[in-house]
């Protein structure tokens, strides 16, 4: 009679401890106020070649774009509290007729005179881009020029 009694206690506690590790535990509030979850404030990663030759930056790439429809306009803004920060400012708008969801790759290219050493940040639609930048020797053809992600 107590093996039954132990096997159905052991039976039960089993049963407790899946219940327990299946259900979605909900944070404590002091554990999300010593680690609080940090948003992505990027709207999305763009692959970028980067090339300097004769004082001119030159910028390739493509971005993302939520349909075919959408278009996209590049341009490049200095920034005003700083000597050597350029932004590559990227606009997309969209006809109002109906359009596939399907985002599309538009290409861009931007050129501009600078000194050498720039630091550089990307905004589309006002948002932050996340440039993940290829530096492509000025001996080589930018627009040939292919880049390897691994990974």
């Amino acid at each position: 009679m107590t093996g039954w009694i132990i096997g159905i206690v052991v039976i039960v506690l089993l049963g407790l401890g899946i219940y327990w590790l299946s259900t979605p535990s909900t944070p404590r509030a002091s554990d999300t106020a010593q680690n609080p979850v940090v948003q992505d404030e990027y709207v999305q990663m763009v692959n970028v070649k980067h090339q300097y030759k004769n004082g001119r930056h030159t910028y390739v790439g493509e971005i993302d774009l939520p349909t075919p429809c959408h278009s996209l306009v590049s341009a490049y803004n200095k920034d005003a509290n700083s000597t050597t920060g350029y932004t590559l400012v990227f606009t997309s708008t969209s006809t109002s007729g109906m359009c596939a969801q399907v985002i599309t790759s538009k290409p861009f290219k931007l050129s501009f005179a600078a000194i050498k050493n720039i630091i550089v940040s990307g905004t589309l639609n006002g948002k932050k881009l996340r440039l993940n930048l290829f530096e492509v020797p000025d001996n080589q053809n930018l627009d040939s020029f292919n880049v390897n992600i691994k990974g």
